[in-house]
């Protein structure tokens, strides 16, 4: 029973690990570390392989959470959260194929587009702080590491999902 319950909720606890691990080094480097979108990744990974597991709801309090913790402009990242859901769930022919190939293009250019939307955001309604060296970095790390982080969520779904069953 207990087991049971652990298994349903690994990829929630899974999500909010990587938020903490990705937001901890903020407060101690004082912004200055340039590191991959690792929350993004594993929450677009899920979402392509059990999109059922996370509900809207449920991308929303991650969104917000780790837009909390990254102190910028909450509500963005819940924005794109349930952006890539709709579109996983509804498949619109934005690329046909489910290969991985297809899947980085597709997280590439929302990535992209996350990052020019946060751009803009931070240049027309802050004082412009925002580093785009190191968040230009930050995407181009991201995209180049997501198959490893693809490959890792879709060897933990297939785990929990023998699990479970």
């Amino acid at each position: 029973m207990i087991s049971r319950i652990l298994t349903k909720l690994f990829p929630f606890v899974f999500v909010i690990f990587f938020i903490y691990l990705e937001a901890a080094p903020i407060y101690f480097f004082d912004n200055e570390l340039v590191k991959p979108l690792m929350t993004f990744t594993i929450i677009y990974s899920w979402i392509q392989h059990d999109s059922d597991k996370f509900r809207p709801i449920w991308l929303l309090f991650f969104g917000l959470f780790y837009d909390f913790l990254k102190d910028g402009i909450v509500g963005i990242t819940p924005l794109f959260f349930l952006g890539m859901y709709h579109l996983s769930n509804n498949n619109v022919g934005f690329i046909a194929a489910n290969y991985l190939n297809n899947i980085w293009i597709k997280f590439s250019i929302v990535l992209i587009f996350y990052f020019m939307s946060l751009f803009l955001i931070n240049f027309l309604l802050e004082d412009f702080s925002y580093a785009i060296y190191k968040n230009s970095i930050s995407v181009v790390l991201s995209i180049i590491l997501f198959p490893l982080f693809y490959s890792l969520v879709q060897k933990l779904s297939v785990m929990f999902g023998r699990l479970n069953d």
